[in-house]
């Protein structure tokens, strides 16, 4: 039996989708209600748009949920891009540890195997004064819960598909009043076995040098006693694919291996909370081309933090310090980067009748920078809140900006900008029947971005005078219950427009961003049965920053069919679902990124069992 059917075997229990499904929106909390948050995350929510997605394969799930993720190829990189901004200019959050790469300023979500995670976050908007530098176009969080006085619980899913790829993810967890821990294992087996047709001489080729391999473990344990809380999170995968090609050029292969690991203790009381973290990532990427020219760049972090949370009539105030120390070495350094990066930071979230707001501040000791916001919300009625937000934010530059062998000699400017939203939340319930929306427009300005522009032969990185971005995000859902049966629909819209400028032209649009996106959802289902009906437009994207050539628009149709049931064995309850899926039904042929097809019509199936 080979090693790659026992990983695939060993992958499939995982957790079980809940039989009523959810909206895409974060529930609205009374404004007039303050609970003691351990956690910066529900502070950064305040007056900003907010969406809470599936813990399944992460880059799905944000396409699926509205978000634009850039992909290099079915088994490339997969960066985020959020209202505009680049992926460098997105904060991920690990069970608060930043773990965007410290070399490369980004995080590839193809990296990532949500599987098992309990809650996933994505914050739009900058939040630098909160979560501190990358946090310009949005943040997204993940996060692993402590569930003391919970059963014994087991889940396996597995996934395979007409692309000769397949999910295996397991997962077990038991707590009682002192103690908790939660194991989860995932692999994927991805062979991406499609033909596409060549862009120049319109025949039909075979996808070569694409395949993707991953095999990792989560582990959360916890410890309770008293006021004090213990938890330890920590993750290892291993990542293996072939970067794909362009034209007849393989471009060779890549290996990724992540280390996660986060340490808190917690103590509280009824009036406060004292929380202290100390965390560790490394990422090692190792590129092997066809001339088999090894070239590894092993990026580290070293985290500690310390937090206050203090409860008052009127609202909540907490106050910290952070403390990162980043290194990374690369053949393409001189010598090893190393670099400390201190911070202090405090927020206040208040209360007054209807009205809910934010302050807070960040002062960023290595730069010498302050950074701060507002934002606020207020309940006209039981139905309708208007919300706001002004910041400023930032993003220093990455260890490659600064120390790769190209850069060294073109200083960089720190990324400082501001930017702001306004917007209006409806949410009323009829009987059984809920209707829920959002309109959100923003606004960023952004000075001396930084980018990679060729320079001969050569690639550097430098700044440009200055990035203008404004756009709109929307949203519109309702959910209708006739007798046994549920009708949802859920639409998210964004549009973006950019300007960048530098001494040589004026972008009307930033490169291979969409102006528009468009994602919508209608289900239908009871207690049995489930028909999910998805739709996504992309818009065009331009390739060239005088904005002569682009990417044409493009829509994808996806339809799941899906049963699902419980029966009883001896004392426990077994929850079963199987499903069939179908991905890009129409077999549109279409490209994220330039020279990189994507697959057409998919076919696959979908199984998950829980006790």
């Amino acid at each position: 039996m080979s090693m790659a059917f026992i990983h695939t075997a060993l992958f499939a229990l995982s957790g079980l989708d809940s039989l009523e499904s959810h909206l895409h929106y974060p529930p609205i909390e009374p404004v007039d209600t303050v609970h003691i948050q351990a956690s910066r995350t529900p502070f950064a929510t305040v007056g900003r748009k907010v969406r809470y997605i599936e813990s399944k394969q992460l880059n799905v799930s944000l396409q699926e949920s509205g978000q634009f993720v850039k992909s290099y190829g079915i088994s490339g990189s997969a960066l985020i891009s959020k209202r505009g901004a680049d992926a460098t200019q997105t904060q991920v959050l690990w069970n608060g540890l930043p773990i965007n790469h410290p070399m490369l300023g980004m995080m590839d979500f193809s990296n990532i195997n949500g599987f098992g995670m309990d809650q996933i976050t994505v914050v739009e908007g900058g939040n630098s004064a909160m979560f501190g530098s990358g946090s310009v176009g949005g943040t997204i969080a993940l996060e692993n819960a402590l569930a003391f006085n919970s059963p014994l619980r087991s889940s396996v899913e597995y996934e395979y598909n007409s692309l000769l790829n397949s999910n295996l993810g397991i997962t077990m967890s038991a707590g009682n009043e002192s103690m908790y821990f939660s194991f989860t294992s995932f692999t994927k087996n991805q062979q991406n076995n499609f033909t596409y047709t060549e862009e120049w001489t319109g025949a039909r080729e075979r996808a070569d040098n694409v395949h993707f391999e991953q095999i990792g473990a989560r582990l959360v344990t916890g410890l309770k006693k008293s006021n004090h809380t213990l938890k330890w999170v920590t993750e290892l995968s291993s990542n293996d694919r072939g970067l794909g090609f362009i034209g007849e050029q393989l471009l060779g292969g890549q290996t990724d291996d992540n280390i996660r690991s986060a340490l808190q203790y917690e103590f509280n009381t009824s009036q406060w909370v004292w929380v202290n973290k100390v965390g560790y990532v490394r990422d090692i990427i190792t590129y092997h081309p066809q001339t088999f020219v090894y070239d590894t760049s092993i990026g580290r972090l070293y985290f500690a933090q310390s937090e206050i949370y203090r409860k008052f009539n009127q609202g909540q105030l907490t106050c910290g310090f952070d403390l990162q120390h980043q290194l990374g070495e690369s053949q393409n350094y001189t010598q090893p980067a190393q670099r400390t990066l201190p911070a202090i930071y405090s927020a206040w979230m208040g209360k007054m009748n209807r009205f809910k707001y934010l302050l807070n501040s960040r002062y960023e000791v290595h730069e010498g920078l302050f950074t701060y916001g507002f934002s606020n919300e207020f309940s006209l009625n039981e139905y309708l809140s208007l919300k706001s937000d002004i910041h400023r934010s930032f993003r220093r530059p990455t260890l490659n900006d600064i120390y790769w062998q190209t850069s060294q000699m073109n200083p960089l400017k720190n990324e400082i900008g501001w930017g702001g939203e306004i917007g209006i939340n409806y949410k009323k319930r009829f009987k059984k029947h809920l209707v829920m929306g959002d309109l959100t427009p923003f606004y960023r300005y952004l000075d001396n971005p930084i980018v990679w522009l060729p320079s001969g032969a050569l690639w550097r990185s430098m700044n440009l005078n200055e990035g203008r971005y404004w756009g709109v995000q929307s949203s519109l859902s309702g959910m209708v219950k006739i007798r046994r049966w549920r009708l949802q629909l859920v639409n998210n819209l964004e549009y973006v427009y950019s300007k960048v400028l530098n001494m040589h032209a004026l972008a009307s649009q930033q490169i291979f961003v969409p102006d528009w996106m468009i994602n919508s959802e209608l289900t239908i289902e009871n207690r049995l049965f489930k028909l999910l009906v998805r739709h996504n437009h992309v818009g065009k994207r331009f390739t060239s920053t005088d904005n002569s050539s682009f990417m044409n628009a493009y829509q994808l149709w996806d339809i799941e069919l899906q049963t699902r049931g419980l029966f009883k064995f001896k004392e426990e309850y077994i929850h079963w679902r199987l499903g069939v899926e179908f991905q890009n039904i129409a077999n549109t042929e279409f490209q994220n990124m330039p020279g990189r097809p994507m697959p057409g019509r998919v076919v696959g199936v979908k199984s998950s069992i829980s006790i």
